[in-house]
């Protein structure tokens, strides 16, 4: 823990010091506009409010971090359905936590650039989502064809999620967001994101412990993963009411000149 602490605090520290030496050009250009303004304006947080977009594109984090934290019991799970020991199962955590959100979010940018949509991407990303979180309710426990098949899905289920969760913030440009309103709209859309945060760890900790010690103690994980299939499919279909609702926005302002 010392070695882990001491790590992130040399690493912020090295980070601060070349943003001083390579960050020329920091402060904002003045250019008179009322929008340069850096005063807090209610007025702007009733705009974005009003943006069903932007909503849409909080609710798309929320069902992706939201599935982010039921997807935290599978290594537990792997260790109680399938006797994994401590040690694969630390690995594999390991590898969910680094190296599919490293993964994930590098071929969430490059796929994206591709298709020319990030939403298009993030929509088909939860498709896979929901159908690798029906393979967790699916797949029996015990048995080595089921592990393998298991530790496959879970690779594949978490290089869907971190690649969504790379891409939370970079949909307020495609969703039409006036420039002037993106802090305001990264603000809302950060706001329900991570506002599971504050209570899902205790729910989902909640299922899986209410049926420990029972004549079924992986019932509660079977249940974390079937949220994990509901999320995933409402992201699914949000991604695809946000596709047609801007569809009709660039049509609008087309025939305004605005684009």
């Amino acid at each position: 823990m010392k070695n882990a602490i001491l790590y992130y605090s040399v690493l912020l520290l090295v980070a601060g010091v070349l943003a001083m030496i390579f960050m020329k050009d920091n402060k904002p250009v003045k250019t008179g506009r009322k929008s340069d303004a850096k005063t807090f304006s209610l007025a702007n947080v009733a705009a974005v409010a009003k943006m069903p977009t932007v909503w849409l594109c909080g609710v798309l984090g929320v069902c992706n971090y939201s599935a982010l934290i039921f997807h935290g019991y599978v290594t537990a799970y792997l260790s109680e359905a399938f006797g994994l020991s401590d040690t694969v199962v630390a690995n594999l955590s390991v590898v969910r936590t680094y190296f599919m959100m490293m993964i994930g979010a590098f071929v969430a940018g490059l796929i994206s650039d591709k298709v020319g949509s990030r939403i298009k991407f993030m929509q088909w990303a939860f498709l896979g989502m929901a159908v690798f979180a029906t393979v967790y309710v699916a797949v029996p426990a015990g048995g080595t064809a089921a592990i393998y098949i298991i530790v496959a899905n879970f690779v594949c289920f978490g290089l869907c999620l971190y690649s969504i969760k790379a891409l939370y913030f970079s949909t307020i440009d495609e969703v039409f967001v006036p420039k002037a309103l993106a802090g305001t709209a990264s603000g809302i859309i950060s706001l329900l994101t991570y506002m599971p945060e504050m209570f899902l760890y205790v729910v989902s900790g909640n299922m899986v412990d209410k049926y420990a010690g029972t004549a079924t103690p992986l019932a509660g994980y079977k249940h974390c993963f079937i949220a994990m299939v509901i999320l995933s499919a409402c992201g699914f279909v949000c991604g695809i009411v946000l596709v047609r609702l801007n569809k009709k926005a660039k049509v609008r302002l087309e025939a305004a000149g605005e684009l």
